[in-house]
């Protein structure tokens, strides 16, 4: 449930960067926050810096932020051949499956700050290496007592008090891709992404079975080529209380790549219950 001011996910374009494998030269990577916050629209800063991995997390307190941008933009970060070449002697498997340099996000609203960190994929640029691409959703199909629709990203939807709705992301053609990958033993095995989905919502929702909130509710995996395809959905939706809310679906690939979705919910109470017998109440301020 999202009740202050939160980091959801960071997105990078292209999620894995093809660097020269000499010159250790890589392009600039296109860097995009997704940034919540219940109580609306204000002004926020964006801050970032690049640094080598480290076991205990952040990077170094003292290392100045290299680029600041609004909270709506798109931050464009060159990460220099010197932290390339530093994060590959630093790594212990040597650049096996790539080489990660650590980006630290620091959002500021007003007096309030957060941060987050994401591991940016860089690869050499040989002779046969097919870089991870982005992938994208375009909106969710939804089953209810509303019937079957589909509603595309940052639509609308009613859903009354009490009321479930199931919800299954929507992929863009083409999302999950089949790559190659060589295994410790030198063999090239062929794999497909697996895109995972987590779930997030503002006060007076709930994901999963109405009541005490039930682990793993607000996460789904997208099925496997040849699995069964869920014949309502991935997730349920119930409105608790008279609102105006909003959820949010972060997807990620297994190999950096990340996209979301969001859609705006209002919640109206349309129960008839009359003075004798109240209205249950499904929000307890305690979920």
């Amino acid at each position: 449930m999202v009740s202050d001011l939160r980091i959801l996910a960071v997105r990078a374009d292209p999620p894995e960067v093809l660097y020269d494998p000499v010159t250790f030269v890589a392009p600039p990577v296109s860097l995009r926050a997704l940034v919540v916050y219940p109580g609306g629209p204000s002004e926020q800063q964006v801050h970032l810096r690049a640094c080598v991995p480290h076991p205990e997390g952040p990077c170094p307190p003292d290392q100045p932020w290299e680029v600041t941008a609004d909270g709506s933009s798109d931050m464009q970060l060159q990460v220099l051949p010197e932290k390339i070449r530093a994060a590959l002697q630093a790594d212990p498997l040597a650049g096996y499956g790539g080489v990660r340099v650590q980006v630290e996000v620091l959002v500021e609203r007003g007096n309030v700050s957060v941060t987050a960190s994401k591991l940016l994929l860089f690869s050499p640029a040989l002779p046969g290496v097919v870089p991870n691409h982005s992938f994208s959703l375009t909106g969710f199909a939804l089953s209810g007592s509303g019937g079957d629709r589909v509603v595309a990203d940052e639509g609308f939807i009613e859903l009354p008090v009490s009321e479930t709705v199931w919800l299954r992301p929507l992929l863009s053609p083409g999302a999950q891709e089949t790559y190659q990958v060589t295994d410790l033993a030198g063999r090239t095995v062929q794999l497909t992404e697996r895109i995972s989905y987590s779930f997030f919502t503002m006060p007076h929702a709930q994901y999963g079975p109405l009541g005490r909130p039930v682990a793993g509710s607000d996460v789904a995996d997208e099925p496997a080529p040849g699995d069964p395809v869920p014949e309502r959905g991935l997730v349920t939706l119930t409105a608790l209380a008279a609102a105006s809310s909003r959820l949010w679906l972060v997807a990620r690939d297994g190999r950096g790549g990340e996209a979301w979705a969001s859609l705006a919910v209002q919640m109206p109470d349309r129960r008839n219950c009359s003075f004798d017998f109240r209205c249950p109440l499904l929000d307890f301020g305690c979920l």
